[in-house]
């Protein structure tokens, strides 16, 4: 089986699962049953996780681990204990690529998308329970966009580049804009049906966006810490966005939720052309413009006295 072979069969289970469990989670919370609706979402969370685990450590892993653990202990008289130094040995060479810091780094980069994705698609059918319709949208959405993510983080790993590819950055920023969007969407309509303080709101916000911003950062090879406070500038101003948001805008949270992905869309734009050294006045331009129409068509779509009832 060659390499587009394997792709094709690895991001095909991936969506069958992505799909099927989607479906299994709206018929679940559907009946009311919360508790079967977490301990399935976190079912298929942990497979989520052990796949790409699994896509990592096949393409990063050092061959040889055994071969090699037999030739440092080949010394050992003792057979009990040469065979314990050898399955040691070999064990501790194996993992070596999830003890080094940058490669767990590259590791966990990949998870993060998925992981927001698939959460925040939990908290959306968790939220409209019984709304089939918008349920089924959101987990053909959801399904799409986890199957594009896990397609490029194979491409990724198989490619070994430093830098992310133009292809996979494009499809990869697709998927980012959407689990934004949901991302924002989940945390106000969560906030608000459960009646959280804001503060948990904020905190949550900056917590996440920082997190994202940092996995674009990694992907393009500029996650020095000069440019993590960047970062955390992006975070900051998303968190106070969010905070206003939760205060005075009305209970549509989509638009709510829209209306912050443009200017997460702006921020990170801005700071990604400017570490890349091409952001002139023309392109500066275009992305607060288009930014700040996406920003006004949400807002101008939303009813500001709509605040009690609805999510």
């Amino acid at each position: 089986m060659n390499q587009k072979q394997q792709k094709i069969l690895t991001v095909s289970l991936v969506s069958a699962v992505a799909v099927g469990s989607l479906q299994a989670l709206i018929y679940v919370i559907n009946l009311n049953q919360v508790k079967t609706f977490l301990l399935l979402a976190f079912a298929v969370w942990v497979y989520l996780w052990v796949k790409v685990t699994l896509l990592y450590d096949l393409h990063f892993k050092e061959s040889g681990a055994l071969r090699r653990a037999r030739v440092k202990h080949g010394a050992v008289s003792f057979k009990i204990l040469k065979y314990l130094k050898i399955f040691n040995s070999a064990l501790w060479d194996r993992i070596g690529h999830f003890r080094r810091f940058e490669m767990f780094a590259k590791w966990g980069n990949y998870l993060l998308l998925p992981g927001v994705i698939f959460w925040a698609t939990v908290a959306f059918l968790f939220l409209y329970m019984g709304k089939v319709l918008p349920q089924q949208l959101v987990s053909g959405l959801s399904s799409v966009a986890l199957a594009v993510n896990f397609w490029y983080v194979k491409e990724i790993y198989t490619r070994k580049e430093d830098k992310v590819a133009l292809d996979i950055f494009a499809a990869l920023s697709a998927v980012k804009i959407y689990s934004i969007l949901m991302l924002y969407f989940s945390a106000i309509a969560l906030t608000r049906y459960f009646a959280l303080e804001p503060v948990l709101l904020v905190m949550g916000v900056f917590s996440l966006t920082f997190l994202v911003v940092v996995q674009a950062l990694n992907q393009h090879k500029f996650a020095q810490l000069k440019n993590l406070a960047g970062a955390a500038l992006i975070a900051i101003l998303q968190s106070i966005l969010v905070y206003f948001v939760y205060l005075y805008w009305g209970y549509n949270n989509l638009t709510a939720a829209l209306f912050l992905t443009a200017f997460y869309n702006m921020f990170w734009g801005l700071f990604h052309h400017s570490l890349e050294g091409d952001l002139n006045k023309r392109l500066f331009w275009e992305i607060v413009l288009v930014s700040m129409f996406i920003a006004m068509l949400a807002a101008g779509s939303t009813n500001f006295r709509a605040r009690l009832h609805g999510i």
